[in-house]
């Protein structure tokens, strides 16, 4: 009866719970998920890009050591290949993402990797940016997908 969302960072804590966790949930969403955030600090892109902040919280989460994280237990697409692995039943799983949103072109590629795993991952886009204007878009439609599976 459980179900996990978030937007953003937020988007990746419920993709990445949901798959870490999946006997918790029936479905997650993540609406322009930073579902690529552990690989953008691993390779220093969140330095590059003048994220000082944003680079500070990460390494307070993902530690210091930034070679560690792809693979570890923060990444996504590791977090879905182990539960593969292990046989799990996986929540429904649905993706929205504006054609605008900086996200977009990581949460494709992780749209591609999850299902090449096998993993049946839904996915909605629209002409929208990384804002409340998608979100809102977005909510309705998330809420609608909710209900088509009970």
């Amino acid at each position: 009866d459980n179900f996990i969302a978030g937007v953003s960072m937020g988007g990746y804590g419920a993709i990445h719970t949901a798959l870490r966790h999946p006997e918790k949930y029936a479905a997650a969403c993540g609406m322009g998920a930073g579902v690529w955030l552990p690989i953008k600090y691993a390779s220093g892109e969140t330095i590059d890009e003048g994220l000082a902040t944003l680079d500070a919280n990460l390494a307070s989460t993902f530690g210091t050591d930034r070679q560690a994280v792809p693979g570890s237990r923060y990444d996504c697409l590791q977090a879905a290949k182990d539960a593969v692995a292990a046989g799990k039943n996986l929540p429904r799983m649905l993706s929205c993402c504006g054609t605008l949103d900086f996200s977009y072109n990581e949460n494709v590629q992780f749209r591609n990797d999850i299902r090449a795993l096998g993993v049946s991952y839904e996915w909605m886009e629209t002409e929208a940016a990384h804002d409340d204007m998608a979100w809102n878009e977005f909510i309705p439609r998330m809420f609608a997908w909710l209900k088509q599976e009970g």
